[in-house]
């Protein structure tokens, strides 16, 4: 299958601080990649570079066959982006701001109406449509960026920690509509928590202070707890375990 991402060696660095080191993988067309690690990993720096929100400062980041580079922005129609903590217009209600993704992403003006009723249902926001985002609790707000993320039907979504603030009906949703779509779609994710990751990804890339430690095919033979297991001593390897202050006790 075709290459649809690909980081090669890539490193970024905030002052003297380092992202990401010599990051290195791919994602083929309909994968389903999920990225795990602990916290300040890179993670979110690997999505914003992928997404072009950030520039990374050597290697090379390849999206659809051409150079990410901050003039090349074109590729983006095709991505579906939900970065935590999602970012909005607030003075917009939803169907506004959904309207206005539309529009930037180019949807057939004949269409909009409709998919910002379809979506709007299918997230169970309608009846917060007339309040401004800025307004809504985190939950609300988490899944207007996840209508916003599908409204033009994009052929890869990214997803950074979706499921943070959704509640539990709106987690079977999410985790059923990727399953449904997943076949032709490419999906890359991140998320701590691996009891619903591993349920929609047939990958999964460990990360490690800036660059991949290890990579995990979900295949025949392989468990989900075969898989959580081997995840779970990378990710803690090295680590000491934390003892509670004995005033807790």
């Amino acid at each position: 299958m075709d290459q649809i991402i690909q980081f090669n060696n890539v490193g970024k660095k905030y002052g003297n601080v380092v992202a990401l080191n010599g990051m290195s993988f791919s994602v083929s067309q309909y994968e389903a990649v999920g990225l795990v690690g602990n916290n300040g990993c890179g993670k979110t720096s690997t999505i914003n570079i992928m997404c072009n929100l950030i520039k990374y400062n050597n290697g090379e980041v390849i999206v659809f066959n051409k150079k990410v580079t901050p003039l090349n922005v074109s590729y983006k129609n095709k991505l579906g982006i939900l970065i935590s903590p999602p970012v909005f217009v607030d003075e917009f209600t939803p169907s506004q701001y959904l309207r206005f993704v539309c529009k930037f992403q180019h949807v057939d003006p004949k269409e909009i109406s409709k998919r910002i009723g379809d979506v709007t249902t299918l997230f169970n926001i309608v009846s917060v449509d007339k309040i401004k985002i800025a307004r809504l609790s985190a939950g609300e707000k988490m899944k207007v960026a996840l209508a916003a993320a599908i409204i033009h039907n994009p052929e890869v979504l990214v997803f950074d920690e979706p499921f943070i603030h959704l509640d539990i009906h709106t987690i079977d949703l999410l985790t059923g509509l990727i399953n449904t779509i997943r076949n032709n779609k490419t999906l890359f994710i991140t998320s701590h928590n691996l009891d619903l990751i591993i349920n929609v990804c047939s990958r999964f890339l460990i990360m490690e202070k800036g660059r991949i430690i290890d990579n995990i095919l979900k295949e025949e033979g392989v468990t989900v707890d075969m898989i959580k297991t081997r995840i779970k001593e990378k990710i803690t390897a090295g680590r000491s375990e934390n003892r509670k202050p004995d005033w807790l006790s």
